[in-house]
């Protein structure tokens, strides 16, 4: 198997720890998901969207606590989606991984929303 080469958003170095420190939070988070392996990246893709989808005013996303159903409900359809995509995957960290996946990004969405709300 070959290794592909990779064009990373900032060169194929890590940003020098001084201008680390003049870059805001929400771009540092972006800038270090180019280290996520490519299924995840892919799995990240998928997540985002569909959160994209929940970022509207009365949003289960945005309720004070959100609802572990519609959280599994939503992370399932994901995997369903993953699955249809590829012959064969390994089913044991696909769910587990999509449910942190998605608590993430929603939990950063909704400090933003709050940030924004100030």
């Amino acid at each position: 198997m070959r290794n592909k080469r990779v064009n990373y958003p900032k060169g194929n170095a890590m940003v020098f720890p001084l201008e680390l420190a003049q870059i805001p939070e929400e771009e540092k988070v972006r800038d270090l998901k180019y280290l996520y392996p490519l299924e995840v990246t892919e799995l990240n893709g998928m997540v985002m969207d569909v959160c994209d989808q929940m970022e509207y005013d009365g949003s289960p996303m945005y309720d004070q606590y959100p609802d572990k159903v519609t959280m599994e409900r939503m992370a399932s359809g994901i995997c369903c989606h993953y699955c249809r995509q590829r012959d064969r995957v390994d089913q044991k960290w696909l769910r587990p991984m999509v449910e942190i996946m998605l608590c993430n990004e929603m939990n950063c969405r909704r400090e933003r929303r709050c940030r924004h709300n100030r």
